[in-house]
C-alpha cells in the first residue's frame, strides 16, 4: 500500500516492518468505539517512519465490510516511543538502541535475621507464594511499603 503525503512517498512494500499492535478502541467520542484496530510501524529506505493503521469497519445495510487504512507520519522519537514505550507492541526489528540491560544493585544486600511465630511464616510464606515471588523478595516488598508509610 502506498501514499503520498507531503510530497513524499510511504510505501508498505518497499518499506521495513518493524512492529504490529492490534487493540478494540475504547473511546466514545472516537467514531471508530468499538472496533478493532491495527497498527504497522515501517522505516522507508531512506530512513523515514510512518505507522500504517487499519481499522475494521463492519457491513451495514449500504456496505459491505471493509478496511481503513490510514497513515500517520512519525519522527525518529515517536517512532520509538510508539516501539518502546507501555503499548503492547510486538516487535520484529528494533533500529533503535535498547533500553539499558537491568544490572546487579552497586551495593551488597544485607542480612536482617527476625524471629516469627510459626504461624507468621506459614501466612507469610503463602502470600509469597501466590504472589509468584520469593519470601525474600515479598518481605522487601513489605519492608519498602511500611519505610514509605513512615517517612510521608
Amino acid at each position: 500500500m502506498k501514499r503520498i503525503i507531503n510530497g513524499l512517498t510511504y510505501n508498505t512494500a518497499t518499506s521495513t516492518l518493524l512492529a504490529r499492535a492490534e487493540w478494540q478502541v475504547s473511546d466514545p467520542f472516537d467514531p471508530h468505539d468499538g472496533r478493532e484496530r491495527q497498527a504497522e510501524l515501517y522505516q522507508t529506505r531512506g530512513g523515514a517512519f510512518f505507522l500504517a493503521i487499519t481499522t475494521e469497519i463492519p457491513a451495514d445495510s449500504d456496505r459491505d465490510a471493509r478496511q481503513k487504512v490510514e497513515f500517520e507520519v512519525m519522527t525518529d522519537g515517536q517512532a520509538r516511543e510508539w516501539m518502546l514505550g507501555e503499548n503492547d507492541v510486538e516487535v520484529f526489528k528494533n533500529p533503535f538502541e535498547d533500553p539499558p540491560e537491568a544490572g546487579a544493585e552497586q551495593e551488597p544486600g544485607t542480612t536482617i535475621y527476625l524471629r516469627v511465630p510459626p504461624a507468621l511464616k506459614k501466612a507469610v510464606a503463602d502470600a509469597a507464594e501466590i504472589a509468584g515471588i520469593s519470601l525474600n523478595e515479598w518481605a522487601i516488598r513489605c519492608f519498602e511499603q511500611g519505610a514509605k508509610k513512615v517517612a510521608a
